[in-house]
């Protein structure tokens, strides 16, 4: 996104920004310090690489929460509803510019969301409350509503004003608590080619908007006029097609050597010294 892209006229998209422009380094620097949503909140964004916001989010995310965890255990679901309404009204409240962007791609709220729903869960166990929202949760009709709403309000694009990440959190995790936990879930998703697309997932998501261009790019040299409904149709075929190919090959040859590399030096290994252990 910064060295390569940049160089290669055919994938300079003229509604991108420019890369090379007055705050090249400070942009390069705050993506070599994980923190590239904070780079979107101040600068022009940068082109192909401006998806790995996310990325930057996570990182914080990985920062920040397991200290919470460890130290406010004990209280530790007062302080995710604390952090879920105080950015929930941070949403609502009249910020503008860069602290209303921060507040807005940090998506603490939602991952606390998150962490509600797995202590839910893990507290099920021994809780009757717990257990009791769980098997609610469970229930058939209760995933027929959750499945129904999802699926209306993303082929609509419902927004759901400034609250709409909030919303949506509360509703995938409920598909996520069904699908990942209760065994009379609507959805299962183990399967061998669902485990290998979730392995390449990171891929599928860094690498879309290259092997979407990637594809114009081709289905130009096949087809002289692009804006019909089968050079449409090829773009789509072709641009998913890419994007696995191009995530596959940057699992297997960039980031399967590294995740070894961390399982061989940084996994705990904990030794059996019983049978009862």
């Amino acid at each position: 996104g910064f060295f390569v892209l940049p160089n290669l006229p055919a994938y300079d998209v003229p509604t991108f920004p420019l890369t090379h422009d007055d705050f090249f380094w400070k942009k390069l620097g705050l993506y070599l310090v994980f923190s590239p949503h904070v780079e979107a909140a101040w600068f022009p964004s940068v082109s192909y690489a401006g998806v790995l916001w996310s990325v930057g989010v996570e990182e914080w995310f990985y920062s920040f929460w397991p200290w919470l965890v460890k130290y406010a255990r004990r209280i530790l679901v007062l302080v995710l509803v604390v952090i879920i309404v105080m950015l929930m009204w941070a949403r609502v409240a009249p910020f503008v510019g860069r602290i209303a962007y921060m507040v807005y791609v940090l998506r603490f709220d939602c991952m606390a969301v998150g962490g509600l729903f797995a202590l839910l869960l893990r507290s099920s166990a021994h809780r009757q409350l717990p257990r009791m929202t769980v098997n609610f949760l469970f229930r058939r009709d209760v995933q027929l509503v959750v499945y129904a709403l999802l699926a209306f309000a993303l082929v609509n694009a419902w927004t759901f004003g400034r609250l709409e990440q909030p919303i949506y959190s509360i509703l995938f995790a409920t598909a996520i608590l069904n699908i990942g936990s209760n065994p009379n879930s609507f959805f299962h998703l183990e399967h061998p080619l669902f485990r290998w697309l979730g392995e390449i997932s990171y891929g599928l998501y860094c690498y879309n908007w290259i092997a979407v261009v990637s594809a114009i790019l081709l289905v130009k040299v096949l087809i002289a006029d692009i804006s019909g409904i089968y050079a449409n149709l090829a773009v789509y075929l072709l641009g998913l097609a890419l994007t696995v190919l191009f995530s596959a090959l940057s699992y297997y040859a960039v980031e399967r050597p590294f995740l070894n590399l961390k399982r061989k030096l940084f996994t705990r290994v904990v030794t059996l010294t019983t049978p009862a252990a």
